[in-house]
């Protein structure tokens, strides 16, 4: 059962990862909600993040911030640059992760160019039965 507040759109958004350190370069947003995104990655990327510790894995307090564009109804491409806090980390592959983020800041006011997205152009997600 769906428990999350704001329903999520598939996407395939191409963004720019990095933390307050470094760039950890492209990624793909694979779905986007009012309140967060998931994020694929690579296994390198991933373990920038959470470096392997020998125990069970467990995410620290690490923030994201991602750079992407998604098209408006009043422009082509909008720039969106959002701070996160990294919530889970699922290897999907060997090869590739999945990130899941919550928004915490939102830059130069582009929560409402994001709101504008999802209200005009994404896509709902199907709900598995």
């Amino acid at each position: 059962m769906e428990q999350r507040r704001a329903p999520r759109f598939n996407t395939e958004l191409n963004a720019e990862l990095s933390t307050h350190e470094n760039s950890l370069g492209d990624c793909v947003i694979c779905n986007i909600s009012r309140s967060g995104l998931q994020i694929e990655c690579s296994m390198t990327q991933a373990a920038q993040l959470i470096p392997n510790q020998g125990g069970p894995p467990r995410i620290p307090d690490i923030q994201l911030t991602l750079s992407f564009s998604v098209p408006t109804s009043a422009r082509d491409k909008t720039l969106i640059r959002v701070t996160c806090d990294l919530i889970y980390v699922r290897r999907v592959t060997r090869e590739k992760h999945q990130l899941g983020c919550q928004f915490r800041e939102f830059h130069d006011d582009c929560n409402e160019h994001l709101e504008d997205f999802l209200r005009h152009f994404a896509t709902s997600q199907p709900k598995s039965v």
